[in-house]
């Protein structure tokens, strides 16, 4: 059939027993769908720009030129180095394909760089014309173009080249490659000067029209399927009409052409009511089906299929197996209606259909034994239901912070679901493309591609409260973002990276010398306590006579209070007072002790590069508040770390020198070069 520059073929064919001649002869039946030009509808948001079906196989093309193919593999006609039937869409190529056309075993199609053409699959005939009659698994350049049109029969192959001269391969047992003998050709051979703008591939016949509209047709003719009055198979091909002719299709044994008022015609065999004429009536010359308003004809085994310029889909033939899509498995002998309206393409596989509408849904129906229909099963269908011809993939950024799920392959209208994990330290972010605006975790309703991408972005959150975000504790510093001491050595994770210590490695000495030093403090500040109260005593004279003859005793309390008079000097306190002084001292010691080494510490945080090449685990150490100096002598921790408040970029590290001409405590300074000293 031909390919108007608006729509799409596809044709298919079947396995039948017939008899010819009373003799009983197997042959291989089959009918095939020409597609060879892109057309302006589209797959919804996949933008298919040609599609095809074969014998029990099926193609679409998306618009960044990607070709995907599911259903029969046996012969590797889908090209993806298998023999393994597909189910759902697998991706073929990834770019670069113009159009695709379906035989029964083979598969072909055209690239768009240098519009060279392409087969695999079987190639038992040479119909892969690369010279050989070894199958391929994967494709397999057959003509370097450039070519514009290509079609595929049960077991023969034609394709017009870019100078209109049409070129045809494989099985030749009935003349249908149309270069005047029967003998199989490997590689292609000329069949009509041309020019030629039209072609089609049945089971062993073909047709083809020319740029002034004259139909020819040439190969099998046992039904008349050729038009041209006759079921005698010509050596050449024949000219069955002289102009008016705009499309062809064929079917396994049946022919049609659409003329250039609308009308649509038909030919051949017609046992299951495919020519539409209200009979089951062969017809070896044309017979007008429809009057008018055809646009697009397209040929299975033994069923058709037309679009109306009103968008309406129509139907004849056999419906065995529910490729007609109404709901049953009667055979109809007259056109019915498909769809009503929005029908913008239409492919015919040997028993099965696909077709598009005009929001972009792809709808298939009938066998589908060999997962042709695309949906994900083998069962038959003989009601409309949509093709699952639209991938869904769901990515992640290369950054590793965070996965993403929810990719796979979803029916159009189907509910697709999608969810993000951070990893740890991160948070979701936002989706990009057509999710954006989306939350880490949904669904939508599912018209096409999607390929987004989950972000994430480091977490603000304190999930333990002790002053580092998640993020920090789990990426930078590697601690525990659920506990404020990661090390268990009594610093939080806070207080050790801001001062250089690595909050994962317990600090045992330095723990141990910050205990030391607060209990020096707490044990001297007894003494130290009472002492105060007696150089004091007045600050601590909480009590009167009154308070201690209450303590002991209205009679008792008056002696004890002039006893105290008179030992203390006429102070009046206690042992508790004593002892709540000592205590308040210790504790204010304990604490300014306590800040001083928090600020000493602090020192140490500038450089955290070298925390780990010199961590300041020392024993012994000491800070002068007014030169900001933190340092110890050579043996025991040689590099100290200066520490100026007022300019942060002038905090550095030091080296302890312990020279003989030079003043014990000078350093080496790094930054200039210099030997300094406080």
């Amino acid at each position: 059939m031909s390919e108007p520059m608006v729509s799409h073929k596809l044709f298919a064919n079947s396995f039948i027993r017939f008899l010819f001649g009373g003799l009983c002869t197997l042959a291989l039946i089959w009918a095939i769908l020409i597609l060879l030009v892109p057309f302006s509808s589209a797959f919804g948001e996949i933008n298919a720009t040609s599609s095809s079906s074969g014998n029990s196989h099926s193609f679409f093309i998306k618009n960044d030129g990607s070709l995907w193919g599911f259903g029969a593999n046996g012969s590797s006609q889908l090209g993806d180095f298998t023999t393994t039937d597909r189910t759902n869409p697998v991706k073929l190529e990834g770019e670069g394909v113009l159009s695709v056309a379906a035989g029964e075993g083979h598969s072909l199609y055209i690239k768009t760089d240098d519009n060279s053409l392409w087969a695999m699959g079987a190639n038992e005939s040479g119909q892969l014309g690369n010279g050989t009659t070894d199958p391929s698994d994967s494709s397999v350049q057959a003509d370097a173009g450039p070519v514009s049109r290509i079609a595929a029969g049960q077991s023969h192959s034609l394709f017009i080249r870019g100078d209109g001269t049409l070129w045809a391969m494989g099985a030749n047992e009935s003349g249908q490659l149309g270069n005047g003998n029967t003998t199989n050709q490997n590689t292609s051979v000329e069949a009509d000067a041309g020019p030629v703008s039209r072609i089609a591939a049945g089971q062993s016949h073909s047709l083809f029209v020319k740029t002034d509209g004259s139909l020819h047709t040439m190969g099998n003719n046992l039904f008349g399927q050729l038009g041209n009055g006759t079921t005698t198979q010509p050596v050449d091909s024949v000219q069955v009409l002289a102009s008016e002719v705009s499309d062809v299709s064929a079917g396994q044994f049946h022919s049609l052409f659409i003329k250039t008022d609308g009308s649509l015609w038909a030919m051949g065999r017609n046992n299951s009511g495919q020519l539409g004429d209200g009979t089951l009536i062969d017809r070896s010359s044309p017979v007008m089906v429809v009057e008018s308003g055809v646009s697009y004809v397209t040929a299975g085994d033994e069923h058709t299929l037309y679009l109306k310029t009103d968008g309406s889909l129509w139907g004849m033939g056999f419906n065995g197996f529910g490729q007609l899509g109404d709901g049953t498995t009667s055979n109809h002998h007259t056109p019915i209606t498909i769809e009503s309206s929005g029908v913008t393409s239409v492919f015919a596989g040997k028993h099965h259909t696909l077709y598009v509408k005009s929001d972009g849904s792809v709808w298939a129906m009938g066998k589908n034994d060999n997962g042709q229909l695309g949906d994900g099963t083998v069962n038959n269908k003989n009601s409309r239901s949509a093709v699952k011809a639209y991938v869904m993939t769901i990515g992640v950024e290369a950054d590793g912070n965070g996965t993403a799920s929810g990719g796979g392959q979803f029916a159009y209208g189907q509910t697709g679901s999608f969810s993000s994990s951070p990893n740890s330290g991160y948070i979701f972010s936002s989706w990009n493309g057509p999710l954006s605006g989306y939350s880490s975790t949904g669904s939508l309703t599912i018209s096409g591609d999607i390929e987004a991408n989950a972000s994430f972005d480091p977490s603000p959150y304190d999930g333990d409260g002790d002053g580092l975000t998640d993020y920090y504790e789990t990426v930078i510093f590697g601690s525990n973002p659920n506990s404020t001491d990661s090390d268990g050595d009594g610093f939080s994770d806070l207080e050790e990276n801001n001062t250089g210590l690595d909050p994962n490695v317990a600090d045992t000495l330095l723990r141990n010398l910050f205990n030391s030093l607060t209990n020096d403090a707490y044990n001297s500040t007894f003494d130290e306590g009472v002492q105060e109260i007696y150089t004091d005593r007045k600050s601590y004279d909480l009590n009167n006579s009154s308070e201690v003859q209450y303590e002991y005793g209205h009679a008792d309390g008056l002696s004890h209070a002039v006893q105290y008079q008179e030992d203390n000097n006429d102070s009046l306190y206690t042992l508790t007072e004593v002892n709540s002084a000592r205590s308040e001292y210790q504790v204010s010691t304990t604490a300014f002790i306590r800040e001083e080494i928090t600020n000493g510490l602090s020192a140490l945080g500038y450089l955290d590069s070298l925390r780990k090449a010199y961590p300041p685990h020392v024993e012994k150490w000491h800070y002068q508040t007014n030169m900001g100096w933190l340092w110890t002598n050579q043996e025991t921790f040689p590099f100290v770390y200066f520490s100026d408040p007022e300019n942060s970029a002038n905090s550095r590290w030091l080296y302890s020198l312990h020279l003989a001409a030079l003043p014990d405590g000078s350093f080496y300074d790094y930054l200039t070069g210099e030997v300094i000293s406080p």
